[in-house]
């Protein structure tokens, strides 16, 4: 098996957490969260280079 096909899964990466937020906290909460799936995102694609740029700096 090459790294290139080992890299590449067969099926999306999928995973449950269960957590509790303060009510206070969600907006921010959700805040993160998208800028971290959106910061993987970008390193699927190449896009992303933690050298220039910094979790949620958009």
């Amino acid at each position: 098996m090459s790294l290139d096909h080992a890299a590449t899964p067969s099926a999306p990466l999928v995973f449950y957490v269960r957590l509790r937020v303060k009510p206070e906290r969600v907006d921010e909460w959700l805040h993160a969260v998208h800028a971290i799936v959106d910061a993987m995102s970008k390193e699927d694609t190449g896009e992303f280079n933690p050298s220039t740029q910094r979790l949620g700096s958009a």
